[in-house]
């Protein structure tokens, strides 16, 4: 993996507390701050599947095709496929 440099500014209380994961876990800064993106990115995804799962969830179908054909007929027909057969 081709690695990018990103400078970020922090203050010495952002520092400090950084540093101080990065002594207990013994491992670099730039490890730290790469798996708190990693865990960020995880819970941004998260939060959209769970909106998407609501959003799907609040979806009313009026008309919902019965068991006979109904639905492949429909389908059928609006691809344009196989009309005379039903």
């Amino acid at each position: 993996m081709v690695s990018t440099r990103l400078e970020v500014r922090l203050d010495e209380t952002y520092r400090r507390k950084l540093d101080g994961i990065a002594q207990r876990q013994q491992a670099p800064v730039s490890a730290i701050v790469r798996e708190m993106i990693d865990r960020w990115l995880e819970d941004e995804k998260r939060d959209e599947v769970r909106a998407a799962v609501q959003r799907m969830l609040q979806t009313t179908i009026d008309d919902v095709p019965g068991p006979d054909g109904d639905l492949c007929r429909e389908l059928d027909e609006a691809r344009g496929r196989y009309p005379d057969l039903y």
